[in-house]
């Protein structure tokens, strides 16, 4: 296999990203069951768009680094199907984050950035912080089904092909 180097700050985006994603994913599947009345009920909705934004943020950098990647060695199939795998992360973070702000801000109110305001998106369809909210949840468990997927196939290039997949995404 050829010897393909990430660098340092392309891991660290990498396994921050994936750190996101599954705090996002847990704290998501908590709030849905906080009561009103619960302290959190305020504070933890706060707390996940700031993470969510940030996570946007790196993704979109991320996404914009893609086109740099390497070229595998690897079959025709495997460099299409991690291509795809990837995209398809990337694409769902990016739809996490457009539905999460869609129906936070369908009331009219400014989606708040660590105190920044971010104006509202409004309602531009009917039942919209309901709709999104569903598509939201939908995607979240794409994403993490697809995250499975990318941590298997890691596993199996390490495991089965005994290749240096892994490793070269680990911070050393």
């Amino acid at each position: 296999m050829t010897d393909i180097r990430y660098s340092t700050t392309r891991k660290l985006l990498h396994w921050l990203s994936a750190l996101a994603v599954l705090a996002l994913f847990a704290s998501g599947l908590w709030m849905v069951e906080l009561g009103y009345y619960d302290a959190w009920y305020q504070r933890a909705p706060a707390w996940h768009i700031n993470v969510g934004v940030l996570l946007f943020i790196v993704t979109t950098a991320r996404f914009m680094l893609q086109r740099n990647n390497p070229t595998l060695d690897a079959s025709a199939i495997q460099r299409v199907a991690a291509r795809v795998a990837h995209l398809s992360l990337l694409l769902c973070i990016v739809l996490l984050t457009v539905t999460g702000y869609g129906f936070s801000t369908a009331d009219g109110r400014p989606l708040l950035f660590f105190g920044l305001e971010i104006p509202s998106m409004g309602a531009v369809i009917a039942q919209q912080e309901t709709v999104m909210g569903e598509w939201h949840e939908l995607i979240a468990y794409a994403t993490i089904g697809l995250s499975l997927l990318h941590a298997a196939a890691a596993i199996k290039h390490h495991v089965i092909d005994r290749d240096d997949t892994l490793k070269r995404m680990l911070i050393q």
